[in-house]
Formats: C-alpha cells, sequence, structure tokens
C-alpha cells in the first residue's frame, strides 16, 4: 500500500527510502534536503556494513561537515568514521573519532566501541628489556613494581599459583580452588645485575578465605632499612578487597600493615607517592581524588568522562611534571578474555591540570599490567606483567617519552571539552563551580540582562573561558565589548600579549547613552584587573576599513545579517593563518547565525566548531590553502531542485575535497538521475564551488555542503 504524498517532497522522499532501505533511494532524499545528515549516515552504514570501508568514511565526512547534523547523527557519523578509518588505513582520524565517542560524556558508544581503541593503540618501543625470573614449579612471577634508591634498583615481585587459559579463565595450578600470592624482593644494580637473593616478603594475613596474599605492592618510598608499598588483601576482615600501607625490612620482615580503605567497596589500584615528603595517593580519576591519610585533597570533576581510567604506576616527578600510567580493560565482542591498553599521565606540580596521551600497548592485545616507574638518567624504567605469567623491567627512552607527551588528547569538534583542567593565568585551577562563583562578583548590579536572573550566565562565560585556555591566543580583538564580561572571561582563561575592544557605547537600543557610559568604565576596570596591556577603541566597527591584526577575534557587535557579515569578514581579512574568530549568539540571534553560515559558504580556506550553549557559540579558523596545479576537470552534478555541485577532479582521478585530506576514488563518471545531468567544465581559477540557482540569482557557494568523493558506480542506477 503506497503512502499518501505530503506536502514535503524531503519528508516523502525520505519515507520511500525507509521503506526500501535502498542507497539510491536515501540518496534521492538527501539530494532534496542537501544539508541533512540523516540520508548519509544511512548510506554510510550499509556501505560499512558491505565493507566499502573507504566510501562509507567519504560520506560520513560529508556528513560531519553539516552544521546543523544534531548530535544524534554526528555520533553517529563518528561511529562510522571510527571503524571504517582503520581499515582504510587513516589510524589518525580512526583514533581521534574513537576517542571522541569513548570520552564525550553525552556519547551513547561511550562504553559500547570503547573495545575499538585497543586497535588503534601502537606499541611501546622499549631500548632494552629483561625478565624477572624467581625458581618455582607453580607459582608465576607477574605485576612488579620498581623503586630506584641510591644506585641500587628495588623490585617487588607478585607470585600467583594460577594461570589464565584462552578463553580468560583462572586456572589453579596447584588444584587448591584458592588464588595464592607470594611477594618477592628483587634488588638490582647498575646495568641490571641482581647484587642479591631475592628476599621472600613476610606476609601476616588470614589462610581461611578463597583469596590469599599482598595482591600488586606499588613501593612509594625505600630507605637504608625499610620498603614501603601499599598492596590489596582480600582477607583483611571485610568481603572487599582493602587497600594497606605496608612496610617491611630488607630482611623480609614485615613490620607494619595499615588498612586504608574503609571496607565497604572493592578497594584496588590507589596510587601512592611521596611528594615532598607528604604520602598522597590518587583514589580516582574521574572525579580526580588525590588524598593523604589525613583526608580528601582534591576532588575535581572533570569535563570528560575518565571512569574507565585504572591505576597503573604510581606518579614520579619527571620533566617538570608528574608522570604516571593508568591502564584501561576491555573485552572484544563475542570473547571472554580481557585486553589491556595504556596510557601517560601527567600533571602540574598542583594535580589539576591533568593530560594524557593516546593508548598504547607493550607486546600485544592481551593482559598487561604496568605497575612501576622509575627514572634512570633522563629515561624511564618501567616495571609491568604479561599475562599473570611473566614480570618484566624495560627502558624507555627520553625521545619515545616526549613523543607522547607532546601529543596529549585534544577533543575539540562539537563540544569543547579539555583534556587539560582549565587553569588560569596565576597558576591556579579554575573549576566550573570556581570560576562560576568568581564570574557572578563581576556583573554590574544595575545591567538589565540580569534583570531575570544571573543562573544561566555562568556557564556561558565558562564556554569563553575555556577557548581562550585551549587555543591560548598571542593577541586578541573583541567586536562588542559591552560591560567586560566576556573580556573579563576571556583574560582569566589565557593572558595574551594585548587585547583590543571596539564598540560604539551609544545608544542603539539596548540602553541609554548614561548606562553605555557605566558599561565602558566598568568594562575598563575588569580588564585591567587582568591585563595592562590593553586598548578599549571607542568606534563602530561597521565604519572601520580594518581590523588589527590578531590570532582570535571575538564577534559580538551589531547582530543584523548585514553588520555580523562585515564585522566576521573584516576579522578574517586580519586573521593570521590559523587563528580564530569566536561568533556568538549563532542560536540566539537568526541573523547572526545566516550571516555566519552565509560567510563558511563562500570559503574553503576555514575550518569551524559548533558547540550549543546558552547562546550558542561558533568558532571559524583560518587555514592556508595550497593551490593545486593537478586540476585536470571539473565534475559538475546538477540536481532537480535547482542544486548544482562541482568538484575539482586531479589528474589522478582523486576529488579535492573540503578539508584537503579527504579524498575518494572516481570510478566512474556516470550518474543518472531524473532531470539531472553530468558534465565535465573547466573554471579559471580550478577552484571546487557548489552553485546555487534560482529564477532571479545565481551565486558561487564554496563547499559548506561539500567535501565529496563519491564512488559514483555505488549509486549509479
Amino acid at each position: 500500500m503506497s503512502q499518501k504524498a505530503s506536502n514535503n517532497p524531503y519528508e516523502d522522499a525520505w519515507n520511500v527510502a525507509d521503506a526500501t532501505k535502498k542507497k539510491e533511494d536515501y540518496l534521492r532524499a538527501w539530494l532534496l534536503k542537501p544539508w541533512s545528515a540523516r540520508p548519509l549516515e544511512q548510506i554510510a552504514n550499509q556501505l560499512l556494513d558491505e565493507r566499502k570501508y573507504r566510501e562509507a568514511c567519504v560520506l560520513a565526512q560529508i556528513g560531519m561537515t553539516l552544521p546543523i547534523a544534531d548530535s544524534k547523527h554526528q555520533f553517529e557519523l563518528r561511529r562510522i568514521l571510527s571503524i571504517g578509518s582503520y581499515y582504510t588505513g587513516n589510524h589518525e582520524e580512526g583514533l581521534e573519532q574513537a576517542e571522541f565517542l569513548h570520552f564525550c560524556k553525552e556519547s551513547p558508544y561511550r562504553l559500547a566501541l570503547a573495545h575499538n581503541n585497543i586497535f588503534y593503540a601502537k606499541k611501546l618501543n622499549l631500548s632494552s628489556k629483561i625478565e624477572l625470573k624467581i625458581d618455582s614449579e607453580i607459582y608465576h612471577p607477574m605485576n612488579p613494581s620498581v623503586y630506584k634508591y641510591g644506585d641500587k634498583i628495588y623490585v617487588t615481585v607478585r607470585m600467583v599459583n594460577y594461570t589464565i587459559d584462552k578463553a580468560g579463565v583462572n586456572r589453579m595450578d596447584d588444584g587448591s580452588g584458592i588464588y595464592k600470592t607470594r611477594n618477592y624482593l628483587l634488588t638490582y644494580a647498575d646495568k641490571f645485575v641482581l647484587c642479591e637473593k631475592p628476599v621472600k616478603l613476610q606476609d601476616k594475613g588470614s589462610n581461611e578465605t578463597k583469596v590469599q596474599g599482598i595482591e600488586d605492592i606499588r613501593l612509594y618510598q625505600v630507605t637504608d632499612d625499610v620498603i614501603f608499598g601499599y598492596g590489596t588483601r582480600w582477607d583483611c576482615g571485610t568481603k572487599q578487597a582493602g587497600i594497606y600501607r605496608l612496610e617491611w625490612n630488607k630482611a623480609g620482615k614485615l613490620l607494619k600493615q595499615t588498612l586504608l580503605s574503609d571496607g565497604t567497596k572493592c578497594e584496588k589500584n590507589w596510587l601512592p607517592f611521596l611528594d615532598e615528603g607528604v604520602l598522597k595517593h590518587i583514589y580516582s580519576h574521574s572525579p580526580f581524588i588525590l588524598s593523604s591519610e589525613n583526608g580528601v585533597l582534591i576532588n575535581q570533576k572533570q569535563e570528560l568522562d575518565l571512569s574507565h581510567f585504572r591505576g597503573g604506576a604510581s606518579p614520579i616527578w619527571f620533566k617538570d611534571r608528574w608522570l604516571w600510567v593508568i591502564h584501561e580493560v576491555f573485552t572484544t565482542p563475542g570473547q571472554t578474555k580481557r585486553k589491556y591498553f595504556h596510557r601517560w599521565v601527567w600533571s602540574d606540580k598542583s594535580f589539576k591540570n591533568i593530560c594524557f596521551s593516546k593508548p598504547f600497548i607493550l607486546e600485544s592485545h592481551q593482559v598487561e599490567f604496568i605497575a612501576g616507574l622509575a627514572k634512570i638518567d633522563n629515561d624511564l624504567l618501567i616495571s609491568y606483567g604479561i599475562e599473570d605469567k611473566e614480570a618484566w623491567l624495560g627502558v624507555i627512552r627520553e625521545k619515545e617519552i616526549d613523543n607522547y607527551l607532546d601529543k596529549q588528547i585534544q577533543i575539540l569538534p562539537q563540544t569543547v571539552p579539555s583534556v587539560a583542567s582549565n587553569k588560569d593565568t596565576n597558576g591556579s585551577a579554575l573549576t566550573e563551580k570556581e570560576f562560576s562563583e568568581l564570574i557572578v562578583t563581576k556583573f554590574m548590579p544595575e545591567d538589565p540582562d540580569f534583570s531575570n536572573g544571573v543562573s544561566d550566565f555562568p556557564s556561558y562565560y565558562w564556554n569563553k573561558y575555556q577557548f581562550t585556555h585551549i587555543i591560548k591566543p598571542k593577541r586578541v580583538v573583541e567586536i562588542g565589548v559591552r560591560a567586560g564580561y566576556g573580556a573579563w572571561s576571556f583574560l582569566k582563561g589565557y593572558i595574551p600579549e594585548s587585547y583590543i575592544g571596539v564598540d560604539f557605547y551609544e545608544d542603539i537600543g539596548f540602553g541609554s547613552v548614561t548606562l553605555q557610559n557605566k558599561f565602558r568604565k566598568w568594562a575598563e576596570n575588569l580588564i585591567s584587573e587582568l591585563t595592562p596591556n590593553y586598548e578599549l577603541r571607542i568606534a563602530n566597527s561597521q565604519n572601520l576599513d580594518r581590523f588589527p591584526e590578531a590570532d582570535f577575534y571575538h564577534v559580538d557587535g551589531e547582530h543584523s545579517l548585514e553588520g555580523t557579515y562585515n564585522d566576521i569578514a573584516k576579522c578574517f581579512s586580519a586573521a593570521l593563518v590559523n587563528g580564530y574568530i569566536l561568533v556568538d549568539d549563532f542560536d540566539y540571534i537568526g541573523q547572526v547565525k545566516a550571516a555566519t553560515l552565509k560567510f563558511c559558504s563562500q570559503h574553503q580556506d576555514i575550518k569551524w566548531t559548533y558547540k550549543p550553549s546558552f547562546r550558542g557559540e561558533f568558532l571559524i579558523q583560518k587555514i592556508n590553502i595550497i593551490p593545486s596545479t593537478d586540476i585536470t576537470g571539473i565534475w559538475l552534478i546538477s540536481y532537480s531542485n535547482g542544486w548544482t555541485r562541482t568538484y575539482s577532479i586531479r589528474n589522478d582521478d582523486t576529488v579535492i575535497c573540503k578539508e584537503g585530506n579527504l579524498r575518494g576514488t572516481i570510478k566512474e563518471c556516470v550518474l543518472t538521475f531524473p532531470d539531472n545531468k553530468l558534465e565535465t567544465i573547466r573554471t579559471q581559477d580550478n577552484n571546487l564551488y557548489i552553485l546555487h540557482y534560482d529564477q532571479k540569482s545565481s551565486y558561487p557557494l564554496s563547499p559548506l555542503y561539500a567535501g565529496v568523493g563519491l564512488k559514483i558506480s555505488d549509486f549509479a542506477y
């Protein structure tokens, strides 16, 4: 039974496609509404199922360029890219999308696709390694911890009576049905020469439980006489695993054990360390909780979901930062055996500026556990276990470490979380709560914007704080300063070399001249509070021929279509390459959105980020487009709804796409639709255009909705 036609051609076409599930029907629907990501998502998913990974990724990339695609479709398109890019060999792209889905709190795939990250994890390059062996017929070495004291290296090695089978099930080698752990102390001189016989560390636990012994000791101090560490016990008088602080002498005698956890839940993987003689430990990462024996020192909410971070190696002070290792554990669908990967995590001295690296593995996709770090000159020594049956020490050269520390994760698209916590210009950290408490004290009491309360505004200015914190601009130019709340937020996030504000400060419908003067004085006070290197220019931005050169602009001046467009265009003209233009009120004022999209549609030399918020933020980045000299033709597709798309074709049969790094090979230049034709043309400047025609006008638009490299043979019919 056919469906009744509506007055909406797109919905009619979509209903047909939704019924037939055919790619060509979804494509027809998209041609009627080329700013919609929904049909592309369906086609890309089918191509992914057909293992046509390159084509699926190309369509997903097109969908990602649509500024009106909602978060549901954005997450699905990212999922397609996270999978397809692995098979096309574009691992950087795949990892970027996989990490976004993994850490974004709004992502529906945060846990469901977490196992994908392990396929992008690269093997850590160890310059040398030695296996730690202790003779035993039943017990196997695992999860060593390491500490360097003087000219010696001290290592604790856990020995267990079980092995892991191929299904990931633990099998007791002695048939007892009881998990048993023994621990030994090994002492090495330079060059990893064992200078003393292994010493068994005394254990005073119960022999009446199913899990016996001290698990996964983490050393945090060694002196001339005593070994100090944290360890886990399951026989501490409760039904849960508990954390103990432990002390042995070097003969292995247990001198002291103190229960630190309260026994109400399973506690493992606390990371102990000494900070200027004070014993502290990292309890969790989401929220980030740092504690001492006297209580919690930091309890900081993280913008990203780090709840899957589990403790690995304890922090050490290395290259002017705290550095430690975490691990993440996943099972691949259809399998039961766990797989591990690891990340470097580091922080400033205050532990409020947390960064982390891309994932890595030690040997393969298996059970791996890093339990210790030690500094050896400029290099690092790590201690780790493999498959709960091997224990190793490995050396990592400084250059290898720098490869990770110089490339921390940044997740900017769609939302603007920073992997690092926000840090104010005086060096102390600001949480969102702390910032919100500060910003409300900066509001002018008689400001009419706050007549209905201020509840929505702290988060609004918090977003602006984050932009400068992430970008760290050298020169800031703000068009539309008003009372200076935005300027204060930008400067609180990062102090640039100079700040220039431009505002008319006359009555244009937003308050009397008297009130405008109050705004100006209030702004000067807020700005001068944070930097002396500022200039406040009293001028109408519409009358200025050119704006000052900068690498960060904020457009919040005249909000008409023409006025906003002019401000953006002048900012772009003056901006340094790789500079940014932040457009305010993108969702709040329709003319601002229209002007912004109009500008974007006319430029290939941009990237953009849209952040939903109280009023909407649209961030444009100016990029450098290198002119192509190998263009052989232009691919023109004309649509029945009046859209005409053209794509520059290279001499290697690839299509130049919007971002410059997205390409799809043209296999067949034949495409037939009702009332549509395909022609080959050439433009004078060999640029990539979209042309839109109506009865009154025709004008060029660059690829706001482009980025295409379709395999035409997949859609021909």
